[in-house]
């Protein structure tokens, strides 16, 4: 388990002085993004971000659990207000009330990648899917659950079940392409007594209305796919992220000085059947390859890699990927560059595509605007958010959240029946309406009956035309 106070120790000349050298302060402007699900973070630490402005409006007073790590969030589509907020074992809505059953999820706030939050496919995302794992330190693996969240009653309707057992601190997924469903990725050690240098797979299962999660599925993934590398330590801290292209996957695992080696990984990714290209690792330098890891992000544009390194210190054993130096690796070259000492925790795109920095225990939130054009040549262009008053501070990491239902979530013939869900998604019947119950309502039938004869040309509308017991051509319901 880190420590806050093990951060701050020995950096806060360090952090003050890379701040002012490095980053300036961005003036406030009045623009806004889109409104949408992902327009909230929150951090258990005590501060939210709402990205429907320009920069991002901090605000604090939300009741909090106290995660420092990973928590999660969801908004409502449609005008971006939060909806509620996953922290360390508890739902609450948007004033920061427990849902209905909201409390006991387990959990640990240390977790690196502790809290996803995904629709439940074909509930007008209406219900939710909350992944969440616990276990402790990075020498005890834990295990993976999802909980089911009813919206409309600020209710837990399902707890604590079984996804994944002996996993490490990393749960992440992504959108599987056109289906309206997710990729679930989570990396594991194969072999349950395990303690150290042990064999590991990144376990993948598929969400979508055909393949719902169910206990059946605990331990059961779709797809197994070895690791590089072992793992240095059975619940190690470790990161899964994937390109907003969706076609490469990245994933970092924390190792080196007194463990096996861990590093940064970049693959080739399929989203149609979720194959998975040979794994490159990240260089440092011509010669020396990335030993650890901790957090990983790629840039809007798939072309670069942003992640924590360093070796100078230890924690536990291990070099660390928190409290480091931040990195960026342009996919195919033979070196990284360093952008900053070694103060970063914690990366990830916004909404806004700028890159933000988490830094443990710093009143300060930091944010690349260039991601997609920094390197060697091009400096990193870093702006700043002061929290007001001080009203709280950062923790290691930033919300950990799918949203894949981008383009499933649309209602084309605006009767407030979502497309993925809609039976006649062109022209709006809000009742539904499926005389036949053969999936495709009334409006959209052009045999409502299901009796092989056209509307247009059906003698007995709603009834079998082939009975005519008495041959006068006269369906008989209608005769």
């Amino acid at each position: 388990m880190k420590k806050i106070t093990q951060i701050l120790l020995g950096h806060v000349s360090l952090l003050s002085n890379v701040i002012l050298l490095l980053l300036c302060f961005l003036f406030s402007h009045n623009l806004s993004y889109g409104q949408t699900f992902d327009a909230h973070w929150w951090n258990g630490q005590g501060y939210l971000l709402d990205f429907r402005t320009d920069p991002p409006t901090v605000t604090c007073g939300l009741a909090s659990d106290g995660a420092f790590e990973a928590t999660g969030t969801w908004s409502d589509q449609n005008t971006g207000d939060l909806v509620f907020y996953v922290d360390d074992g508890t739902v609450r809505d948007d004033a920061g009330v427990l849902y209905t059953n909201g409390s006991g999820l387990n959990s640990n706030g240390t977790r690196t990648q502790m809290a996803t939050v995904l629709p439940v496919p074909g509930t007008n995302a209406q219900r939710m899917y909350v992944l969440h794992s616990d276990g402790r330190d990075e020498d005890r693996d834990g295990t993976v659950y999802y909980s089911v969240v009813d919206i409309p009653s600020k209710t837990v309707l399902d707890k604590n079940i079984v996804l994944k057992s002996n996993n490490t601190e990393a749960i992440f997924g992504t959108n599987n392409g056109g289906l309206c469903g997710a990729w679930i990725g989570s990396i594991a050690k194969n072999t349950a007594g395990c303690v150290t240098d042990c064999p590991g797979s990144l376990n993948i299962w598929q969400i979508d209305g055909d393949n719902p999660l169910m206990p059946s599925r605990g331990d059961n993934p779709d797809l197994v796919v070895p690791l590089p590398v072992n793992l240095a330590r059975s619940g190690e801290r470790g990161s899964i992220r994937f390109s907003q292209q969706n076609d490469r996957i990245a994933l970092v695992l924390e190792g080196g000085s007194s463990t096996i080696d861990g590093g940064v990984w970049y693959a080739d990714w399929d989203e149609d059947n979720a194959s998975i290209g040979a794994w490159t690792k990240v260089p440092i330098s011509a010669v020396l390859d990335t030993q650890t890891g901790y957090s990983v992000e790629f840039s809007p544009d798939g072309s670069r890699l942003f992640f924590g390194h360093q070796i100078n210190s230890t924690f536990d054993g291990q070099f660390t990927g928190w409290n480091a130096a931040l990195y960026v690796h342009e996919i195919g070259d033979n070196f990284s560059t360093a952008l900053t000492g070694d103060f970063v925790s914690g990366v990830q795109l916004g909404p806004d595509n700028n890159l933000y920095l988490s830094i443990a225990g710093n009143s300060t939130l930091f944010y690349m605007d260039n991601p997609n054009d920094v390197s060697s040549t091009v400096p990193a262009n870093f702006q700043s958010i002061t929290f007001p008053g001080g009203c709280a501070v950062q923790g290691f990491n930033f919300s950990q959240q799918i949203v894949f239902f981008d383009v499933c979530l649309t209602d084309t013939d605006s009767d407030g029946i979502i497309d993925e869900s809609d039976n006649c998604p062109l022209i709006a019947n809000a009742g539904q309406e499926d005389s036949d119950m053969d999936g495709i309502g009334d409006v959209c039938d052009d045999d409502n009956d299901n009796d092989g004869v056209p509307n247009a040309t059906d003698v007995c509308p709603g009834f079998d035309d082939s009975a005519d017991n008495d041959s006068d051509l006269v369906p008989d319901r209608c005769d």
